[in-house]
């Protein structure tokens, strides 16, 4: 259990530094820590928990790289996941900010 919790903190850590990441502006750098060791990290430890999370946080990195096409595949992924209530109104708030900055593209950082 212990063990399971210790990768479910690293996980935190890795979220909040690639929310760092964007803060200032280096969005494709935060890409990588999601897709190199967040997202395979809860595949193979079997975080589905953390895999939502994680996946829904990708979609807005995305959007911001422009690629929303690739968010909205990504925000489609989601049709076949089993998520809970807070997982749901997390994807919502992700979806809406892809949408959002579909339409109006990213504020400019600093």
């Amino acid at each position: 259990m212990s063990f399971t919790a210790a990768w479910r903190s690293a996980m935190d850590l890795g979220q909040d530094a690639v929310e760092t990441l964007m803060q200032v502006g280096e969005t494709r750098a935060a890409l990588d820590p999601l897709d190199r060791q967040l997202i395979p990290v809860a595949a193979d430890y079997n975080l589905p928990e953390d895999a939502v999370g994680l996946r829904s946080q990708r979609t807005v990195v995305l959007a911001y790289l422009g690629d929303i096409a690739a968010a909205h595949a990504e925000l489609d992924i989601f049709d076949h996941y089993e998520v809970t209530p807070y997982q749901a109104c997390d994807i919502h708030h992700q979806r809406r900010a892809v949408e959002r900055l579909a339409a109006h593209g990213p504020t400019p950082g600093p």
